[in-house]
């Protein structure tokens, strides 16, 4: 489903949850602010991912140009990492780049 401004919230949260602590190995202390221009970054390009019961686990951000698909960032809350969705999601977008365009679920 497409991410509007109203997930700002659920959006910096899970950035910071699975961004922080590798920016932070990298020396690097990211502020919310930091965090919220990544997250404006193609931000038209957005989608939340749900599960089977419409809860929302992650985010990617992807586009295709010609040919070409690019997958820009794919984020997936760590409650619901190690379980395949993020593979789920990018051998959906390779069978079909524009299946995230209206809603995904893995």
């Amino acid at each position: 489903m497409p991410v509007k401004s109203e997930d700002e919230p659920f959006l910096l949260a899970l950035r910071k949850a699975t961004m922080t602590e590798h920016l932070e190995a990298m020396g690097k202390s990211p502020s919310d602010d930091d965090h919220m221009m990544r997250i404006w970054y193609c931000f038209e390009h957005a989608e939340l991912i749900l599960n089977e019961n419409s809860d929302v686990v992650g985010m990617v951000k992807s586009f295709v140009d010609g040919n070409t698909l690019e997958i820009i960032q794919l984020q997936i809350s760590p409650h619901y990492q190690n379980q395949g969705i993020g593979r789920s999601v990018i051998e959906k977008l390779l069978e079909d780049p524009k299946s995230l365009r209206c809603s995904f679920q893995y």
